[in-house]
């Protein structure tokens, strides 16, 4: 946020005194206060969730059901979990945001894969009841931590080369920036998340993209900074849909931490 001073702009007066300046003293003084109160809470604002300044821990048996909540096929091949109208906790599993899974007749594309260790083998289990075709790719759609911190369910088959780690080519530099934040964050809501970590793409999207799942394209665009300054966006050709992540927000208020232009 620019540090702007509110006052009296182009008015072309500096003789108000009396009772007038000292109206505009008081009014200056409750403006100052009021926006201390907005920075103060900004500073709890982190990305596209709230924390609170003092994060409670909790250990409840809840954590795994509230990590496994229903996908659903959207279109032919096409799963999500919609995340809940939530901010983040322990208690709702840090389920907020939307992820999922595209199914080609060859392999398997996850898009994003959550906030936790928990939710990303959530949503393998999820993959597994539907189709028992490999994986190929995990896709990363910008930094969040809801978004890309459940990456630790796929790290052994990453780590072999067997799955493409995609993400915006910036991707890497914002989690080292932010990475440890998110996660110390993240482990500070549950002990249950302790095993939870971050993994930066290999795969680095620079421009429009096209992977195919087997008779199954999938046009990947990375993006100038909007939302964030790595966010990527999926659009499955079979069924002409676009996953736009968090560029697209509806009964949430977005966080802009990328830019307010686009």
């Amino acid at each position: 946020m620019a540090d702007h001073q509110m006052g009296l702009h182009g008015t072309g007066r500096d003789d108000l005194n009396g009772p007038t300046r000292h109206a505009l003293a008081q009014t200056h003084h409750a403006l100052a206060q009021t926006r201390r109160g907005m920075l103060a809470g900004l500073a709890a604002t982190v990305g596209g969730f709230s924390l609170p300044l003092a994060l409670p821990t909790f250990n409840t048996d809840a954590l795994a059901a509230s990590a496994a909540l229903p996908f659903h096929e959207i279109a032919e091949g096409l799963f999500v979990r919609y995340g809940l109208q939530e901010e983040m906790s322990a208690q709702n599993g840090a389920t907020i945001a939307n992820i999922g899974f595209i199914v080609g007749e060859i392999s398997v594309a996850v898009i994003d894969t959550g906030t936790t260790t928990q939710q990303g083998t959530a949503l393998r289990a999820a993959i597994a009841r539907v189709t028992d075709k490999p994986f190929s790719h995990v896709i990363a759609t910008h930094v969040h931590p809801d978004h890309c911190f459940g990456h630790g369910a796929f790290a052994a088959e990453i780590a072999a080369g067997e799955i493409a780690n995609v993400g915006h080519h910036r991707l890497p530099q914002a989690l080292a920036e932010r990475g440890a934040f998110y996660l110390e964050r993240i482990r500070a809501l549950s002990p249950d998340f302790s095993d939870t970590r971050f993994i930066a793409p290999t795969d680095l999207m620079r421009e429009v993209t096209t992977i195919d799942l087997g008779n199954r394209p999938l046009t990947l665009e990375a993006w100038p900074a909007a939302h964030t300054d790595s966010d990527l966006t999926v659009r499955d050709a079979r069924t002409d849909t676009l996953w736009a992540a968090d560029l697209l927000f509806a009964e949430r208020l977005p966080i802009l931490d990328g830019s307010l232009n686009g």
